[in-house]
């Protein structure tokens, strides 16, 4: 609480001007970006570290996952895409166009990728993220584990993003 006490001003100054002076709304803002950073990387609620509660509304936090999937640059995922899909294999060229045709035709399918380390697996599957991303698409990028999350772009865990226990 005393950190919080001491630099309120500080992290309250953006909002402050987006808010117009409003510091009680400000100081909200501020909690609920910073709490919503914690969630992020599978901390607890703010309550839990003395932190005052900040009043999070549903669709505030459905606005920062949003804006989180759709801030990429298309033409980055295009270049990414283009480039990566000409260096794909036989094989992955296959489960790519399979797994694309199915995520951007909206047609449901299950997809299980088994294969040994070093066979190009993450680079498929960063490939097939550019290539969904490239079409304005969201994907959601999620792995069992925080390692495995960190090799994919904008990978997050499956309990972070789904908050599965």
């Amino acid at each position: 609480m005393d950190l919080w006490t001491k630099h309120c001003l500080c992290m309250c100054e953006d909002f402050l001007t987006r808010l117009s002076g409003n510091e009680s709304g400000a100081e909200n803002a501020a909690l609920v970006e910073i709490e919503n950073m914690v969630m992020d990387m599978g901390g607890s609620m703010l309550t839990q570290y003395g932190l005052p509660e900040p009043q999070q509304e549903h669709f505030e936090r459905i606005g920062i996952d949003y804006k989180r999937e759709t801030s990429y640059d298309i033409e980055k995922e295009r270049h990414i895409s283009n480039q990566n899909r000409n260096l794909l294999n036989e094989e992955q060229r296959i489960v790519h166009d399979s797994f694309v045709e199915s995520a951007l035709s909206a047609t449901s399918g299950i997809f299980f990728l088994d294969a040994p380390g070093g066979c190009g697996k993450t680079f498929l599957i960063q490939t097939i993220l550019a290539t969904i991303r490239s079409q304005n698409k969201i994907v959601i990028a999620t792995a069992s584990s925080g390692l495995a999350a960190t090799l994919l772009s904008a990978g997050r865990t499956i309990h972070s993003t789904f908050k599965v226990p």
